[in-house]
């Protein structure tokens, strides 16, 4: 967090609008992870004025948009999100296509969570391939994540589990453990589904150890917002279930 306030500082200072809105929505976005959403909102608020005009550059109108997108998923705020997300998806064009890969992703999982399971499978394919071409390994590694879910919500455990493992030896190779423990967690679901008891009780340990690492690399405070988020809330439930 001290980086991104950094970065807002010193763009403010040198009177830089297009920085500063950049930095206000990679602040909003690192704040809504951790499940400070007010003060996101706070952020995006303020950046509202610079992204939304009409000659706003794309690259600052989509991100401000997949920002939206990708807060309001996190809320289960669906509507919203498949609206943002597709809104992204047109500022982005053929040309942000890490942008458009993440968006695309989004969309498909507010597919999923609205009972829409094949609509968002399809959505998280074609994101997993948009980001494989774009070269962007975090983008290619939340797809996969994202398939995965997909995969276990159309009954395919088998590519699930699959899915799951190669997103999880992307996050930890990128070092992203709040991902990492969530791809654990699909594998354990996927496993669960196979009915390999000993491969369930070996992920889910390992998503619920990666879990509690994020409470003393980050502190007390910010893991209880974090795992305040409604769908984090949803997922420690899937992993209680599975380490009982």
């Amino acid at each position: 967090m001290p980086h991104f306030e950094e970065s807002l500082a010193l763009a403010k200072s040198l009177g830089q609008e297009k920085d500063t809105g950049l930095s206000l929505i990679n602040r909003a976005n690192a704040l809504w992870r951790l499940g400070r959403y007010p003060e996101a909102k706070g952020d995006l608020n303020q950046v509202a004025g610079i992204a939304e005009q009409p000659g706003a550059s794309k690259g600052i109108s989509s991100w401000f948009s997949l920002a939206l997108a990708r807060m309001a998923l996190s809320e289960r705020r669906l509507p919203e999100a498949k609206v943002k997300s597709r809104q992204t998806l047109a500022l982005a064009g053929s040309q942000l296509k890490g942008t458009a890969a993440e968006a695309t992703y989004t969309l498909g999982l507010a597919e999923i969570f609205s009972n829409s399971a094949r609509e968002g499978r399809v959505k998280c394919e074609q994101a997993v391939l948009v980001a494989t071409d774009s070269g962007d390994l975090l983008r290619l590694s939340e797809g996969l994540l994202a398939l995965s879910e997909a995969m276990l919500q159309t009954g395919d455990a088998q590519n699930a589990l699959t899915t799951s493992l190669r997103a999880q030896e992307l996050f930890a190779r990128l070092g992203k453990q709040d991902f990492e423990w969530l791809a654990w967690l699909n594998a354990a679901r996927a496993s669960k589904t196979l009915a390999d008891e000993n491969k369930t009780r070996e992920s889910a340990t390992r998503a619920a150890d990666l879990l509690a690492g994020l409470e003393q690399r980050w502190g007390r405070d910010h893991f209880n917002s974090y795992v305040r988020r409604p769908d984090i809330d949803l997922f420690r439930k899937q992993l209680s279930d599975l380490v009982r």
